[in-house]
């Protein structure tokens, strides 16, 4: 990671900005959203991801640390994402999301709170996602 972060500075011009934007991996609540109700669907658990966002915590500091990028501004946010149905998230984030697990049972506890609710939705919190500003230092 280090060195893919010395090749981003190799190629912006001086002074130019590097973003860092990413979500936190760890477990993510599901809800069901329901007739003006939040309710507890279970966790997507994305927790076998956290060395690797570690691994990058360590590369920016260590580059950071070396004088090659100055942090200018970070913030966390959350992020929410919606499905209209468990089966359409599962399929979504099986597919896309490496190396987030969908827990067995959760699709069908969801279904069982969303029946006969036809105006029900999905929500998956990702947080904290964080952004962080850099811009181009002389190391």
């Amino acid at each position: 990671m280090v060195h893919a972060l010395r090749e981003t500075w190799r190629v912006l011009r001086p002074g130019g900005t590097l973003i860092d934007l990413r979500p936190y991996s760890g477990l993510h609540p599901v809800e069901v959203l329901v007739d003006s109700q939040e309710l507890d669907a279970g966790v997507l658990d994305e927790t076998e991801a956290i060395p690797i966002d570690e691994a990058a915590d360590r590369a920016i500091q260590q580059i950071a640390d070396e004088g090659w990028f100055a942090r200018e501004r970070d913030a966390e946010f959350d992020f929410l994402v919606y499905w209209e149905s468990p089966v359409e998230m599962a399929e979504f984030v099986t597919a896309n999301w490496q190396y987030t697990r969908v827990p067995d049972g959760l699709v069908e506890h969801a279904q069982n709170l969303m029946a006969g609710h036809s105006d029900a939705r999905l929500r998956v919190h990702l947080y904290p996602v964080r952004i962080v500003r850099y811009h181009k230092t002389s190391p």
